[in-house]
């Protein structure tokens, strides 16, 4: 394993562990057996640091190429084509493989209120992800009178939020429900209010 990776492997381990705010370059070096200014040879400050280690998250999983299989799926065969394809479940899944992750997100969340600090999405990805929703409006798959980003905030809200709520909802159900079946209905049902929400007049 190269130094790059396993400066990578720390920081994500620490981001995880203690989120942005909390985490030192220090620690990180440490942790990755390697100088500190090392780090800095790969990586320009701890906020690249932070986006490299979710940009390796989303190409070892193939996220943007789950991305554009469901946008092709709507664009050839429409609202109906993307339910049975279940493309909705693209970023429920992603999120479900990479809980370090996960946990980074939730560390950003209780940190930073104002988002006056700390990263941001990748501009590229947020242009990507809004262009191809705006196309799907105009071809008439998706309803115009929805802002774009409106609908990527309530798809990732409603994914997020069971990952990080859904054991404690599960269980004010009690014996009511077998948790791995009100996952795969929470899954589903949203999926189906989201796209159907969406639909446009083609």
């Amino acid at each position: 394993m190269t130094a790059k990776d396993r400066i990578l492997d720390a920081a994500e381990v620490t981001f995880a562990e203690t989120g942005f705010a909390g985490s030192s370059m220090k620690v990180i070096a440490e942790r990755a057996g390697v100088v500190k200014s090392l780090i800095y040879h790969y990586f320009s400050s701890k906020q690249d640091l932070w986006t490299k280690v979710v940009e390796r998250h989303m190409r070892d999983h193939k996220f943007l190429e789950g991305i554009q299989d469901t946008i092709g799926v709507l664009m050839s065969k429409g609202i109906d084509g993307a339910r049975e394809a279940q493309g909705y479940r693209h970023y429920f899944g992603f999120l479900q493989r990479n809980q370090n992750l996960l946990r980074m997100m939730a560390w950003l969340n209780a940190e930073h209120s104002d988002r006056s600090s700390g990263p941001e999405p990748a501009e590229p990805l947020k242009k990507s992800i809004l262009g191809s929703i705006q196309l799907l409006q105009d071809k008439g798959v998706f309803r115009r009178d929805i802002d774009p980003r409106i609908f990527i905030i309530l798809l990732m809200a409603a994914s997020e939020f069971w990952f990080v709520s859904g054991g404690r909802i599960a269980a004010w159900f009690g014996d009511e429900m077998d948790s791995s079946e009100l996952e795969e209905k929470y899954i589903s049902s949203v999926g189906r209010l989201l796209l159907d929400g969406m639909r446009g007049e083609s």
